[in-house]
């Protein structure tokens, strides 16, 4: 996958920097021949960390992250170069398509993939890492697709559990803050592990409502809730958390698609 990476941006790039924490194949020696810039750490159980070691060793005014399993579709290159001379703002939204089950499903969310190198803008998170310190974003039609859920059962299982491992460190570190508990209630459905799914959903919903947190992963949270509750016949608490949902956002399309399979199964 990385030569398909690589390829996609090296004509808009004036520079692409590599962080190396263990590679085994030819890693290395592929990212060499595109010209690229390594740099070797030792993996730490920290993807926010290796992310912004990649940010210390770039020289350019922007940044521009893809992970190795991800490419820019062509027609999208342009408009990269386009986005960096708003001076309006410090970071650009890129839409980023997430290919899943053989490639029969698609998910589709926006990301901050672009951003000025000032050295305020940075990435948290032990997994699931998410930019921080940007004050100025721009959607651009942008489009990335990425392809490390389209896994194979034994690879996608071995990521669970890696992920879930980290998301447990994450929660004793701060075990008040919900985002760890969404992520990981996210995993736990992708398994079909809908009770480990419901319990750690309704976690984070409950504690992002205590802390008054209105990010909007938390509606996602009522989404998983509310499937896994339909998923193991708990219809009425399904309709309950899909309510929650859309009193908090009145358009909350994935509630109100729950919703729509809900009445239909109660007839009303």
């Amino acid at each position: 996958l990385l030569p398909q990476c690589l390829d996609s941006v090296r004509d808009y790039v004036d520079e692409m920097v590599a962080v190396d924490t263990g590679s085994t194949d030819n890693t290395v020696k592929i990212a060499r021949s595109y010209g690229a810039k390594i740099f070797f750490h030792p993996w730490e159980g920290d993807f926010s960390k290796h992310r912004n070691q990649s940010i210390s060793y770039a020289t350019r005014d922007w940044i521009f992250i893809l992970d190795a399993d991800e490419f820019l579709l062509p027609e999208c290159g342009k408009t990269v170069r386009e986005a960096i001379e708003d001076e309006a703002i410090d970071s650009v939204y890129a839409v980023v398509k997430n290919a899943f089950d053989k490639g029969k499903g698609e998910a589709v969310s926006n990301s901050i993939r672009i951003f000025r190198n000032n050295g305020a803008i940075h990435y948290e998170g032990r997994v699931h890492n998410r930019v921080v310190g940007e004050k100025a974003s721009k959607l651009y039609p942008i489009t990335i697709f990425h392809e490390g859920y389209n896994l194979p059962p034994e690879q996608s299982h071995k990521k669970f559990l890696r992920t879930t491992k980290l998301l447990k460190q994450e929660i004793q570190e701060d075990p008040q803050h919900p985002r760890a508990y969404h992520y990981l209630a996210a995993s736990y459905l992708s398994e079909n592990m809908y009770d480990e799914a419901t319990d750690v959903a309704m976690k984070a919903i409950k504690l992002a409502e205590d802390n008054d947190y209105h990010d909007f992963i938390y509606l996602w949270s009522h989404f998983i809730a509310g499937i896994s509750y339909l998923k193991t016949n708990k219809v009425d608490e399904a309709e309950e958390v899909c309510l929650r949902a859309i009193n908090k956002s009145p358009k909350h399309l994935d509630s109100h698609y729950l919703l729509t399979i809900i009445y239909f199964d109660k007839k009303n």
